[in-house]
C-alpha cells in the first residue's frame, strides 16, 4: 500500500492513510455498486477518487478484420462513447464532478489498469465482479481475477463472489 502512514482513530486504533482510490468500471450494471462503494471509501478516507474504464485498443486487431470504417475512426467513436458513458455514470452516482476524476484508458484491460494503478500511486482499487462465468473464464480468468493477482495495491471487489477455479 502506498499510503503507509497510519492515522490514529478514536479508541486507540490505527487506520491506514489513503490518498488515491481508483474505481475501475466496465459500464455494466455492477458499475453502480462499484461507484457507491468507491465514493463511501473515498469520503471515509478523504481520498481522491479516480474512475476509469479500459477500452480495448482496436489497433491490435489490424489485419484480422476488414471493416468499411477505418479502425482509427472506429476507435475514436468508441472512445467518445465511452467518455460520455463514463461521465454519465459519474454524474448519476457520484454527483459533483469536482469530487472525482474520470478517464478512459486504452489497451488490454488487466495490463493497462495495473500500469495506471502504479502511475497514479493508487492506495486502493475498487472493481466489480460478475456472478456469471463466461466460457472463456474457464481458460483465461476474468479481468477482476487477473487484477487481484498482480495489483500493486489492495483490491476491493464488489458484486457477485468470484467463482473459484475447480
Amino acid at each position: 500500500m502506498r499510503g503507509t502512514d497510519a492515522l490514529p482513530v478514536t479508541g486507540g486504533g490505527m487506520v491506514m492513510k489513503m490518498t488515491t482510490i481508483v474505481a475501475a468500471i466496465d459500464l455494466s450494471e455492477t458499475s453502480s455498486e462499484v461507484l457507491r462503494w468507491a465514493r463511501v471509501l473515498a469520503e471515509r478516507f478523504q481520498a481522491r477518487l479516480k474512475v476509469v474504464h479500459v477500452l480495448h485498443d482496436l489497433k491490435s486487431y489490424t489485419g484480422f478484420y476488414l471493416t468499411a470504417k477505418p479502425l482509427d475512426s472506429l476507435q475514436r467513436d468508441l472512445e467518445v462513447e465511452a467518455e460520455e458513458k463514463l461521465a454519465w455514470f459519474g454524474r448519476e452516482h457520484l454527483g459533483d464532478p469536482k469530487s472525482y476524476e474520470v478517464k478512459v484508458l486504452i489497451g488490454t484491460p488487466t495490463k493497462t489498469l495495473v500500469r495506471y494503478l502504479r502511475d497514479e500511486a493508487a492506495d486502493l482499487l475498487v472493481v466489480g465482479c460478475h456472478g456469471h462465468r463466461k466460457p472463456e473464464h474457464s481458460l483465461f480468468e476474468s479481468t477482476a481475477e487477473r487484477v487481484l493477482k498482480i495489483s500493486p495495491c489492495p483490491v476491493v471487489t464488489v458484486g457477485q463472489e468470484l467463482i473459484a477455479q475447480e
